[in-house]
């Protein structure tokens, strides 16, 4: 589901489209003018790291996210890889001026849901789920009950941090079964309702 809708997955995203904000896939160079000679290139995920120092990654993040607005039935935006935009403040306040140039560029609500991007949580108005993924273990998750209660307790902090933060949208945590592309969602854990979901 990393590059369709994930309205089905969690209900609260609604139509929310997929947009990595740090790395541009090779197929998008031509598309965007993106010049790779200064990026690092990621053979796993055949995509390029972007400078987010440089102009690119925000021209990047904003064109795209414009256009994924444009399909019919999309009334959001689910963005990934949030996490090193918040290294550093100058980045933060970046990206928090880039969601508020697509929000009025569009020209109608825009909502949001994030993977992780705990820099985010108090900056960006109208959040409508958080995804934590795969912060449990580095190793393949197995199963095991050490596994489910290393990932609860994980959750629990964030999600202590999100409302401490006064951040209200729910929070869901999921574990890979195994690393790439082709990993299964093992575990889903629906903070709010105090459940897991397989």
């Amino acid at each position: 589901c990393h590059q369709g809708l994930y309205a089905e997955f969690f209900p609260n995203c609604r139509r929310h489209l997929y947009l990595n904000c740090s790395h541009v896939h090779r197929n998008e160079l031509g598309q965007y003018g993106i010049n790779v000679r200064a990026l690092k290139y990621n053979p796993e995920w055949e995509t390029y790291h972007l400078d987010l120092k440089g102009p690119e990654a925000y021209d990047f993040v904003l064109s795209k996210a414009l256009r994924l607005l444009c399909i019919e039935g999309v009334d959001g935006l689910f963005l990934d890889d949030l996490d090193p935009w918040g290294d550093c403040p100058e980045n933060r306040a970046r990206f928090a001026q880039l969601v508020e140039e697509v929000r009025r560029k569009a020209g109608r609500p825009v909502g949001l849901s994030l993977n992780r991007g705990a820099s985010f949580w108090h900056r960006l108005p109208g959040i409508e789920a958080i995804v934590l993924e795969n912060i449990g273990p580095d190793s393949a998750y197995t199963g095991s009950e050490n596994d489910l209660v290393w990932l609860e307790n994980m959750l629990k902090l964030n999600v202590r941090a999100a409302r401490a933060q006064g951040v209200t949208a729910p929070i869901y945590g999921l574990k890979y079964k195994g690393q790439g592309e082709d990993a299964d969602v093992a575990r889903d854990y629906d903070f709010e309702n105090g459940e897991w979901r397989d």
